[in-house]
């Protein structure tokens, strides 16, 4: 990989490390782990990201007949009971 593709790919990492957001490498076990560390040029940065943060979804279940269960992503104006759903993100997402 050249040093420009290098860098395109560290600036982000590096911003989310100056501004406070948790960083998470993985080693050898392919596991994801959180780390006070920072990359550098010369860390290979296929094994770097930053920390995934749960999001709010709003969803529904839908209920068809002759269809399983299934829950749909759907808008705030419609009119139907909804679920506020908060992700729980495992580690080696």
């Amino acid at each position: 990989m050249d040093t420009k593709e290098q860098a395109r790919k560290l600036i982000p990492l590096l911003q989310a490390y100056v501004d406070g957001k948790t960083l998470q490498w993985r080693q050898t076990s392919r596991e994801w782990l959180v780390t006070e560390q920072y990359p550098t040029m010369w860390s290979n940065l296929d094994d770097w990201r930053v920390k995934p943060e749960p999001r709010e979804v709003v969803r529904f279940l839908s209920i068809f007949a002759n269809t399983k269960h299934r829950w749909v992503s759907v808008p705030d104006d419609w009119d139907c009971e909804k679920v506020r759903v908060i992700e729980v993100l495992d580690d080696d997402e």
